[in-house]
């Protein structure tokens, strides 16, 4: 299946760089002319066969299809590979001003070098037209269409499905097992309970169901702990959920210590611990890991979520609880939450859809999926399609389910090159969604659109959104996750659920290997991606590098599009300088103590990696050594490229940014720039304005960014009214200064937090109209709430957390009508109190409210 994705997304890259304008000015040349219109045209041919294709050749069809497919994508890529060349000796040769002139036309390029270049094209249009030729030859079809890329749903949707779905069909079984974690007349202190069932069937949403209900808390079971296993788990896959728990540090490379830690964690309390998804059959790592485990509190218990009976049996105290398949209605009811918007379910492809739904198996995640892949397309033909396939005869043996294979068929092909590349990483890794599609989008799996204002980033999301949707990604669970690792990156984490994995691995196929090996051969000429170690050789055709420190030969590297590297104090960003090729993301760290860095920034050359989209730049010297001065300075002669869509600046001692007049790094002249952080910058003053098309803007430990007073004329009205989202963090200044907040007309979610000096709320809050939802946290020095919060007409969401001091709501709570939701958590015991049901003092002020949840 991946030839097809794979060919048909390089095809469409290279047809977009042939209307470039390098081709323009090398088709000036006789000798590049006639053989780049036929590459054109056969690539133009071959574009309309792909999806016909790809149907044709996918999941073990028809092997000369496949074939064909394969050649097409290495000639492409060939293809692509000469067009870079091309860019980046123009690029070259511009830079230094030498300009060749054949036969009166200015081409930048030696003749010598125009001559080897047309060569290779003549060569490779060749080999193109011999796989074009394939065409008839396979009787390829050019009337078939792929899907259209459906919208990605919206979020606050996605997340309600995925928690209503949960509980569907479960309610018998979830009693049945919190009656087995709740006895207390075993005969074992600690007992063991194995959930056995088939992938896909719900035995983590079971444990999850009985993990954070009331009836476990913290005053049944302390610590409670969730533990995701893995392949290759031992007793070490315990330890970092527990650092988590315990708030206790471990050395993982020493056992002795590591059991020793467990021990001490688990003997004498009463625990519960889910070990989810265990797979490992070897009775001998178990009983290291039941050593530790044995000296918990009568009545701790272990639930271990398994596919395999003889794990069952390996590690059970208690017969196991062997988990069914939901019946046909529960099963419909996933489906169709999933496939129909309320009140609008068709009748004809209802009968279709229960049809569908029966040969499910009673599986939760194949109606899930196949509900959410159906709801975008309401053919009743491709429903009668999906029913009738052959896929559902597929060998039970398979690993791979029916149902995903059918919604991997019926995706974009965008969608499923996206897909196909998170078999890339081991079963339950977690990753961002940032992290992710910043991947994508450095790989070139996402496009940018012909015609609309999406951004690449904006579409890989949408690419995101969708797979969640359909629960080809799932978020990890609060008890999955380190609170640390959450309050440091603030990202939330997302894995995909084994049968998914074995999905994306065999969509993959060839395309993604691992090897493991000391030296890169320098012939290696199709690597796309490559995680390098420092010793390692690296190739110069190497196209995306992640690697830990930057070698002098980096710059060698003139095609390289990714590179996520973290350097020191000795690296030197002017090595970026003919990395024009660089897409996405791109982080850079200073050291004060560099005289040359200035140099360096202008010869890096930054206005000219146009694909950049991301830009970070941190100082990380302490400000005892900082050289102000030359801060600014180079910030000045940094200059990134004007279609930047997200900047960061971290740490800068800097009073101001560079200023129009004196440098282009204004931020006036970024007219796509979305997204600002500025953060441990605390003497950067803000600019009277922000730009244009600015939606988020986050401050943190930047306090002149918030009390410095601006001046605003009509024209910075206008820019600032995009300011859509605003975070403030861990700054301090006077409630009546808060001037950051002022002509935000347009401003619909404000958090505030760790702005521990703050006593009463910023007055200019009462004036922002439009505010939807509002988050105070870790104010610890916050006493009262204003009356004027009333006034807040728009507000939905309104969240305190952390705030010990505050012991009452204000009257004016009664007016906030359209509050959907109020959070209280981690207050004081006389706000809770006083928000009692029926009983509280300030309950008839909240009352109203239809979600109100107060721990």
């Amino acid at each position: 299946m991946a030839e097809g994705v794979l060919a048909s997304n390089i095809v469409k890259e290279v047809l977009a760089k042939i209307g470039s304008s390098i081709w323009s000015e090398l088709a000036l040349l006789r000798s590049f002319r006639a053989d780049m219109r036929a590459v054109e045209r056969d690539l133009a041919t071959v574009r309309d066969v792909l999806f016909d294709a790809e149907a044709r050749g996918g999941g073990g069809g028809d092997s000369a299809v496949r074939d064909w497919l394969r050649r097409l994508r290495d000639v492409a890529h060939d293809i692509d590979d000469l067009l870079d060349e091309c860019r980046t000796d123009l690029c070259a040769t511009r830079r230094r001003g030498s300009e060749d002139t054949i036969c009166g036309i200015s081409t930048n390029l030696s003749v010598f070098r125009s001559l080897a270049l047309a060569h290779r094209l003549r060569s490779l249009r060749r080999k193109l037209d011999a796989v074009a030729a394939g065409r008839d030859r396979l009787r390829l079809n050019p009337n078939a269409f792929a899907p259209a890329h459906p919208p990605a749903p919206p979020r606050p949707e996605t997340i309600s499905m995925v928690d209503e779905s949960k509980t569907i069909g479960r309610a018998a079984d979830k009693e049945k097992l919190m009656r087995l974690v709740l006895d207390s007349a075993s005969e074992e202190d600690v007992s063991v309970i194995p959930i056995v069932g088939f992938g896909g069937l719900g035995k983590t949403t079971l444990a999850q169901l009985v993990f954070n209900d009331r009836r476990t808390n913290d005053e049944v079971f302390d610590p409670r702990i969730w533990v995701s296993m893995s392949v290759d788990s031992s007793i070490r896959t315990l330890v970092k959920p527990i650092e988590s728990a315990t708030k206790e540090r471990c050395d993982l490379g020493n056992l002795d210590s590591v059991a020793s830690f467990l021990s001490r964690t688990f003997t004498g309390m009463k625990y519960l611990l889910v070990l989810d998804d265990l797979c490992s059959e070897n009775q001998e790592e178990w009983e290291k890991m039941k050593l530790v485990l044995k000296g918990g509190k009568r009545g701790s218990k272990i639930i271990v979520t398994t596919r395999s009976k003889k794990v069952a049996k390996i590690v059970r105290t208690v017969s196991p609880f062997m988990l069914k398949g939901l019946s046909d209605d529960d099963c419909w009811e996933l489906f169709r939450c999933k496939a129909f918007e309320q009140g609008q379910e068709d009748l004809h492809l209802v009968r279709i859809g229960k049809e569908i739904v029966r040969k499910c198996g009673g599986m939760p995640l194949a109606a899930k999926a196949l509900g959410s892949m159906l709801r975008f397309n309401k053919s009743e033909q491709s429903w009668m399609a999906i029913k009738d396939s052959e896929v559902w005869q597929m060998e039970k043996e398979e690993t791979i389910l029916p149902s995903l294979k059918l919604s991997y068929n019926q995706m974009a092909p965008g969608l499923k090159q996206c897909f196909a590349y998170c078999s890339v990483f081991p079963r339950n890794h977690e990753i961002s969604k940032e992290v992710l599609i910043q991947q994508w989008v450095s790989l070139g799996f996402i496009q940018p659109e012909k015609y609309g204002h999406q951004s690449v980033f904006d579409r890989a999301s949408d690419c995101f959104e969708h797979l969640v949707w359909m629960s080809f990604l799932q978020e990890v669970e609060e008890h999955d996750l380190s609170k640390k690792e959450v309050e440091e990156d603030g990202n939330v984490k997302y894995k995909i659920h084994d049968l998914v994995h074995d999905l994306a691995q065999s969509v993959a196929g060839e395309e993604v290997q691992t090897i493991n090996c000391k030296q890169v051969n320098s012939n290696v000429e199709d690597c796309l991606y490559a995680s390098l170690s420092d010793d390692m050789g690296m190739p110069k055709v190497i196209q995306r590098l992640f690697r830990k420190t930057l070698p002098d030969s980096i710059g060698k590297l003139q095609r390289l599009q990714t590179l996520n590297f973290k350097g020191d104090e000795n690296s030197r960003i002017a090595e970026l300088e003919d990395l024009n090729l660089l897409t996405g993301y791109l982080r850079i760290e200073c050291w004060s103590n560099k005289n040359d860095l200035t140099t360096d920034g202008r010869r890096a050359n930054m206005r000219n990696k146009k694909k950049l989209s991301s830009l970070s730049l941190s100082w990380t010297s302490p400000s005892s050594c900082y050289d102000h001065t030359g801060a600014e300075t180079f910030l000045e002669v940094l200059v990134p490229p004007e279609n930047i869509e997200v900047l960061e600046i971290d740490g800068y001692m800097g009073t101001k940014f560079p200023d129009q007049k004196d440098n282009q790094l204004e931020l006036l002249t970024f007219p796509v720039l979305k997204t600002v952080t500025i953060t441990e910058c605390p003497k950067l003053m803000p600019r009277p304005c922000l730009p244009d098309a600015i939606s988020d803007l986050s401050v943190s430990s930047s306090s002149k960014m918030l009390s410095a007073r601006r001046s605003f004329g009509a024209s910075h009205l206008a820019s600032a009214s995009l300011l859509r989202r605003l975070w403030i963090k861990n700054c301090h200044a006077c409630s009546k200064e808060w001037y950051l907040l002022q002509h935000r007309p347009k401003l619909e979610d404000l958090v505030i937090d760790y702005c521990e000096t703050l006593h009463v709320l910023p007055e200019a809050i009462q004036f922002l109209a439009t505010l939807q939802s509002l988050k105070i946290l870790n104010c610890t020095e916050l006493e009262t709430l204003p009356e004027w919060l009333g006034e807040l007409l728009t507000l939905k969401s309104l969240e305190i957390s952390c705030c010990p001091k505050l012991a009452s709501l204000p009257k004016g709570m009664q007016c906030l009508t359209a509050l959907e939701v109020l959070t209280i958590t981690s207050c004081s015991s006389a706000l809770n109190e006083s928000c009692r049901k029926h009983t509280g003092k300030d309950w008839f002020k909240i009352c109203h409210i239809p979600s109100i949840h107060i721990s």
